[in-house]
């Protein structure tokens, strides 16, 4: 009968200003993030058991047909109970009726998902039973160093599942004998499919009556296997915030001077379409400074701001700016950005940590050449990436390069197909230490997030500014496991409530109740 969950406390966040004056939203919650979940990546596990080579023999003739799920439920019984990894239990899967087809080696698959999942996929082959071929086949297989076999001080159980009438007596009891003698350190468990298990042919393949599971006892199945049932311990693979793992000031110079009339607009898209959807504007990820010069310097916002303090705001702006005309003075623009990314002032957000980043969207020609002030920022470690639409011959490449200092950082309509690789080294996205991969799938997480489970249901609140406060369940607040206190090191505060505490409770869902009338 399905679950249904009535919470009846309700979560309260009691926040603390800081000393200084911020303005932020309303409810000072966190504005939604774009985030993605690395599904290419496995969690990294310590795993701590004892090795077992596990190979199955799977029997998949005609005569058990409808039995064949009940095989693959015992094996994923199984596979569910042992300790999976490259130091503890190894799986080889052999399907066999009257020919045998290795279905997956000791080295396919490594963790317990992904056996899981190829049993799944797993479909039943039909024809005549010949377990004696099944076990000639497995030994051969076994004996074969690409499979993965371990040596001699490695357990190895050759686990059949069969009712055991065979086609090809006596090659089954002589294969048998025959694995015993090749492989030492092996041993022969079986299932015995169906209601009608020849068990004398099983107590000969194992000679031990207990190493026999059928319908009957398999209630004691995973006792079986409690030797090599270790302990895992896996890290949760995190969601990762677009640009978090290499938060970066970014001032965003755009040249709005009269020779780039004809394409401003050009260099707006550019920016709105190649930098902006790249990058994640948050005050713990990519935070932006926006200037637009030509004679004169205008800076639009500084890093602290809060108004333009996401991409939506930020890209709603972009969309106003106009050329202003007039004279290029990049050298003054860049002296201006020199300027502020070296403030100390808290109104202006540097931050004294992070790297330091400045895109220019420019001609090259600028009244006075700005190869001096560019050096003294990149001396510093300033990196800067110089950008132009503007096609040849009406560029002007080398004072590009003066800017950048290196051609790698030089973009213009010829090579502009590069700039995302080259940005990305400065404001890729992921979690460190891991890879996303072609296939992570971003979502849009808001400023709070609900997840259930069987027995308990876990709040998560993110805000704008690293908090005090407590979190509870209302009429809980004296109750220690009712109640969570943050102490300001961090703008995400997550309590779990358990079935029967803090006014929470399930009952029945009506719509399981009307199913199962």
């Amino acid at each position: 009968m399905g679950q249904k969950w009535i919470f009846v406390a309700l979560a309260f966040l009691s926040l603390h200003n800081f000393s200084w004056q911020v303005k932020i939203i309303d409810n000072g919650l966190a504005p939604p993030e774009i985030v993605h979940t690395p599904v290419s990546v496995k969690p990294r596990c310590v795993i701590h058991a004892a090795p077992l080579d596990l190979i199955f023999i799977l029997d998949s003739s005609g005569s058990l047909r409808d039995k064949f799920q009940d095989e693959i439920d015992v094996i994923r019984r199984i596979v569910r109970h042992v300790t999976i990894g490259e130091t503890a239990t190894r799986v080889m899967l052999i399907q066999f009726s009257g020919t045998q087809h290795l279905e997956f080696n000791f080295k396919k698959f490594t963790t317990r998902e992904e056996l899981l999942a190829a049993l799944d996929v797993l479909r039943h082959v039909s024809g005549i039973t010949r377990i004696g071929g099944a076990f000639e086949f497995a030994l051969e297989a076994l004996k074969n160093p690409t499979n993965g076999l371990r040596d001699a001080s490695v357990p190895k159980i050759l686990y059949l599942l069969s009712d055991g009438r065979t086609h090809d007596y006596p090659k089954d009891w002589e294969m048998v004998e025959v694995a015993r003698r090749s492989i030492p350190s092996i041993d022969i468990w079986a299932y015995g499919t169906g209601n009608y298990v020849a068990m004398s042919a099983l107590l000969n393949y194992t000679q031990d009556v207990s190493k026999i599971a059928t319908n009957a006892n398999l209630v004691g199945l995973e006792r079986q296997f409690d030797p090599f049932h270790g302990t895992e311990i896996c890290e949760k693979i995190p969601s990762c915030v677009k640009g978090s793992d290499k938060p970066v000031d970014l001032a965003l110079l755009i040249d709005a001077s009269e020779s780039l009339d004809q394409l401003f607009k050009e260099q707006i898209r550019f920016a709105e379409e190649r930098i902006l959807n790249n990058i994640n504007v948050h005050p713990d990820a990519v935070r932006l400074a926006l200037i637009t010069y030509s004679g004169q310097t205008f800076v639009h916002f500084k890093f602290n701001s809060n108004q333009f303090g996401n991409n939506t705001a930020v890209l709603n702006h972009l969309g106003t700016l106009r050329s202003i005309k007039g004279t290029t003075s990049t050298h003054n623009a860049l002296r201006d950005t020199f300027a502020l990314l070296n403030s100390s002032d808290p109104n202006d957000g540097t931050r004294l940590s992070v790297p330091k980043m400045v895109i220019i969207l420019t001609d090259g020609h600028s009244a006075r050449a700005p190869k001096e002030i560019a050096e003294t920022m990149r001396a510093q470690g300033i990196t800067i990436l110089a950008v132009s639409v503007t096609p040849r011959p009406y560029v002007d490449e080398a004072e590009l390069l003066q800017i950048a200092g290196e051609q790698s950082r030089v973009f213009t309509p010829r090579n502009a197909h590069e700039f995302e690789a080259e940005l990305m080294k400065h404001v890729g996205f992921g979690c460190e230490g891991l890879e996303l991969g072609p296939d992570s799938k971003p979502r849009v997480r808001g400023a709070t997030d609900v997840t259930c489970n069987s027995n308990s249901v876990t709040f998560t609140v993110r805000t704008q500014r690293p908090m005090h406060g407590l979190m509870y369940a209302q009429h809980f607040h004296d109750i220690p496991e009712c109640t969570v206190r943050n102490d300001g090191s961090s703008r995400e505060v997550s309590i779990t409530f358990y079935d029967g505490q803090c006014g929470l409770y399930k009952t029945p869902s009506q719509v399981s109740k009307k199913k199962n009338r």
